[in-house]
């Protein structure tokens, strides 16, 4: 029986949190840039916090990256789901509500009113599940190349 376990990401998870960031299937990126990224996450605790969930026979199988901090339009401080990524051979198995669970209970033991996200309006299976999770559909998010 396979085990499975929700903890922080560590710097040397960058290698499976890379291949779970290519599963977005968006621009290609550097390896060794998004490592220093996340090393940069990690080194701010106060700010922000990536989960990610492993198994014992498979490894790290899925992540959530939030970023925390203080909004003025709210007068609060918001949690920001910045990825959500389960391994698409491992998505059905509940590891995303999991993780998300995960993220909502931290944030709102740190102090959070609100969690947020943003998904891609391709995403149409991601936002069927953010709805089911209970989540509201209810901003445009804008955005522009620079």
């Amino acid at each position: 029986m396979e085990s499975s376990r929700i903890r922080k990401a560590v710097l040397e998870d960058a290698d499976a949190v890379y291949v779970l960031m290519q599963e977005l299937g968006s621009a290609q990126f550097d390896r060794e840039t998004m490592r220093e990224i996340l090393k940069e996450q990690l080194e701010r605790p106060e700010i922000y916090v990536c989960f990610v969930n492993e198994e014992t026979e498979k490894g790290v199988t899925g992540v959530v990256n939030m970023r925390m901090e203080n909004q003025l339009h709210h007068g609060a401080r918001v949690a920001e789901v910045m990825e959500l990524v389960i391994l698409k051979t491992e998505q059905g198995k509940g590891i995303g509500t999991r993780l998300l669970r995960c993220a909502e209970t931290y944030a709102a033991e740190h102090g959070c009113v609100e969690l947020e996200l943003s998904s891609h309006f391709i995403r149409r299976e991601a936002h069927a599940f953010y709805e089911h999770y209970g989540m509201n559909k209810d901003h445009y998010n804008f955005t522009k190349e620079l």
